[in-house]
């Protein structure tokens, strides 16, 4: 019999169960669900990648063979992980290249040799930016664009505007929707160099009727989204069915503002609405249309008689498609049969506002959890699936009237955990009723604990995140007097910290660990951080977050051993010449650049970024953690982080080409590592890059894992501050932004 790698076998049988979930859709394992209720007619179809603010904060290391597990005594746990749709999701991104559509990993490292040698520095490329509408208009310094990727295709079959299925990125405005205001915009044609004509193109543009400051959630299928309704007066819940909406019509084009000969006016009287063509140029729009005669805000590049034209009868973020009127709006009842275009509203029913918990669905149970301002955690059920009504289940008071920030789950959702603002972290089940909180960390004011932990589920590890002044922090997580490793953890009287906890949690818990950082601050929250590849692969390796909020931001490293939280925090180098805050940290690993694999790390700086063309401003930033690896071949021009925080860089090999098999002993000059010379770059600093943006960024997003040569692997954010933005045709306000992935 021939023999199978056991890892092979497991991620095999991922694919294979993912493939069968494209085919039949998540909830294909039974026509009915828990309820008897019949949802085999309407199950989402799974044919591409969702990506959402939830897919950073509940994260999956590798869980290993199920051989182990069963060795371990773990193996229920390690089903209940791998049977999870963001595992499979998570598991499939980190090992696209296995999967027949996708480029081949680097598992043996040999084939780096002809990825160029000595290549020049990478650096960031600028694809698009585009209007989203007022100054104001921005995603939000703790939230994520949505992305959804209809297939893991290779880069050669890109999902473009024309397609029947194009590919999409999302951005909440947090601002007022109104006829010259959208809510929410999506965009398509999203790849430079891979898609023709305008890239990108307004894909839908809505005025919802309210403000959607908190990050939007994506159907498992991408057909549907949800996100909340923000209002002093209490906030609702929106479920919203999509529709594309480029239309086609022909027209004469000539170098001036006039297309004359126009099929139709219909759809193109609006002003501000996209208008696209090969001579039409990026960003331009109808300033109106009569009698034939179209007039656009930039004058055509050429003369062309008959050309096809199209636009967005959406209109763009100045110039929105009215949700609240004509029928779209719908009562929750005849949501499931409204033809898109088309949303319903369910109210919280609380009196409160939300404006941090963005709300998150549970694929598995077509569930959604969120919280609000008044310290009340909701479930909403039968929210995209089935014929059966969208509800509100249940409300789950707690203790004080603070905020509830973002809650997330475990594997499948066997609890829902959330912090209440600055006093403790919490679960419940889906039953609700009552809930457990760990020990009361007493910070009485400010902005200590404001974020969303982030969730292991394969460890089962809960990570807290404080920003406050350790003068007014107590309890569990106080840094003060701390200085010996314990269940207190190590510190150094100092104001930010990261707490560990165990799932499942008796009540009034403390942490496991606790490891303090820099100085606090009264007003700053601290961003969650992320976790380096090795770690997602092993569950062995390294935490980075950007800390420090009390003054010019610091990249802390926190070594993970085996999942647990180490009593070491290695301190790396100043962002900023000037005090300010960073967005939370994103990390992404990329094994088919040129002089690869690198593993990235992206953030935003707020204002005076050091790293290379931040230019003293706010900007977004790179920073290579991409760590040695023992007896592997290594080429020229490739580099790692090594232990004391500097970038080596390979300048010479020789023989084998190969590292040694145990860490050398780095050096700031030259390391000598068996068949491989290593030359000190400097700090961090000297592999980082940076490009300015107006305030800095939102929670960046990631899609593909792809050669980073064509715009095929790319970042999504919105800038926190207004400007010019390139591709809208030099119109200004908060910008959506798309990056590449840094590029020889």
């Amino acid at each position: 019999m021939q023999n199978v790698n056991p890892s092979t076998s497991r991620f095999a049988t991922t694919l294979f169960t993912l493939a069968m979930l494209a085919a039949f859709g998540l909830h294909a394992r039974a026509q009915q669900d828990a309820k008897g209720q019949d949802r085999s007619a309407t199950t989402q179809q799974p044919i591409g990648l969702p990506d959402d603010w939830s897919h950073h904060r509940v994260i999956f290391p590798d869980a290993g063979t199920e051989e182990d597990a069963i060795r371990n005594g773990t193996h229920e746990h390690w089903l209940q992980v791998t049977n999870d749709s963001r595992y499979m999701i998570q598991q499939l991104k980190r090992n696209k290249a296995r999967h027949p559509e996708w480029r081949a990993p680097i598992h043996d490292p040999s084939e780096w040799r002809d990825r160029g040698k000595d290549a020049a520095k990478p650096a960031l490329q600028a694809d698009w930016s585009m209007s989203m509408g007022a100054t104001s208009a921005v995603v939000g310094g703790d939230n994520f664009p949505a992305k959804y990727s209809f297939s893991v295709a290779a880069p050669t079959s890109a999902n473009c505007a024309g397609g029947s299925a194009p590919d999409f990125v999302v951005y909440n405005t947090s601002t007022g929707g109104s006829t010259t205001q959208a809510s929410i915009v999506a965009y398509d044609n999203l790849y430079p160099g891979l898609c023709t004509g305008d890239v990108p193109q307004v894909y839908w543009s809505y005025d919802t009727g309210g403000t959607i400051e908190t990050s939007p959630v994506l159907s498992l299928d991408g057909k549907q989204l949800a996100f909340v309704h923000s209002s002093f007066f209490g906030a609702s819940l929106v479920l919203l069915k999509w529709a594309a909406t480029t239309v086609p019509f022909t027209g004469t084009t000539h170098s001036t503002t006039s297309v004359t000969a126009v099929s139709s006016c219909t759809g193109l009287t609006t002003v501000g609405t996209p208008v696209y063509g090969p001579n039409i140029p990026a960003g331009d729009v109808s300033e109106g249309c009569t009698g034939g005669t179209l007039t656009l805000s930039i004058a055509a590049t050429s003369n062309a008689t008959g050309e096809t034209l199209t636009y967005s009868s959406s209109g763009g973020p100045n110039a929105p498609f009215n949700l609240t009127t004509g029928g779209h709006t719908v009562t929750p009842a005849n949501y499931r049969n409204c033809t898109a275009p088309c949303m319903t509203t369910i109210s919280f029913g609380t009196g409160s506002d939300d404006t941090i918990s963005s709300p998150y669905y549970d694929y598995a149970n077509d569930v959604i959890y969120v919280g609000d301002a008044g310290g009340n955690l909701l479930k909403f059920s039968n929210v995209f699936l089935g014929n059966t009504t969208p509800i509100l289940s249940w409300t789950l008071a707690n203790a004080g009237n603070q905020n509830i920030t973002s809650p997330v789950c475990d594997a499948n959702c066997a609890h829902i955990y959330w912090t209440n603002y600055n006093t403790y972290l919490a679960y419940t089940t889906p039953a609700g009723g009552t809930f457990v909180q760990t020990a009361n960390t007493n910070y009485t004011s400010g902005n200590d604990i404001a974020e969303t932990p982030v969730l292991d589920g394969t460890n089962g590890k809960i990570y807290l995140f404080a920003g406050g002044d350790y003068i007014n922090r107590r309890g569990p997580l106080s840094c003060v007097g701390m200085g010996t490793v314990g269940t207190g953890g190590v510190g150094n009287t100092s104001g930010n910290a990261v707490g560990q906890y165990a799932t499942g949690f008796a009540a009034n818990a403390s942490p496991l660990m606790v490891d303090c950082f820099g100085t606090g601050s009264g007003t700053n929250p601290l961003y969650e951080g992320d976790f380096d590849n090795n770690f997602f692969t092993t569950g062995t390796g390294n935490l980075y977050e950007c800390g420090n909020t009390g003054g010019r931001p610091i990249l802390y490293q926190i070594p993970i051993t085996a999942g647990q939280m180490g009593a070491v925090v290695n301190t790396g180098p100043t962002l900023t010449s000037g005090t300010t805050l960073c967005s939370p940290v994103t990390e992404v690993y990329n094994s088919a650049v040129t002089n690869g694999p690198y593993d990235w790390l992206y953030l935003g700086l707020r204002a005076n970024g050091s790293p290379s063309g931040c230019g003293d401003a706010a900007c977004v930033v790179s920073l290579i953690v991409t760590q040695w690896q023992p007896s592997t071949v290594y080429a020229v021009g490739q580099e790692i982080l090594d232990t004391n925080l500097n970038i080596q860089k390979v300048t010479a090999v020789t023989g084998a080409d190969k590292s040694g098999a145990t860490h050398p002993t780095w050096t700031v000059t030259t390391t000598a590592d068996n068949n491989v010379t290593w030359t000190s770059q400097g700090t961090m600093l000297a592999g980082s890059i940076g490009l300015p943006y107006s305030g800095g960024t939102s929670g960046i997003s990631i899609d593909n894992i792809t050669s980073t040569t064509n715009g095929a692997s790319n970042l999504y954010f919105s800038t926190l501050g207004s400007e010019t933005c390139v591709t809208s045709g030099g119109a200004a306000g908060g910008c959506a932004v798309q990056l590449t992935q840094q590029v020889p």
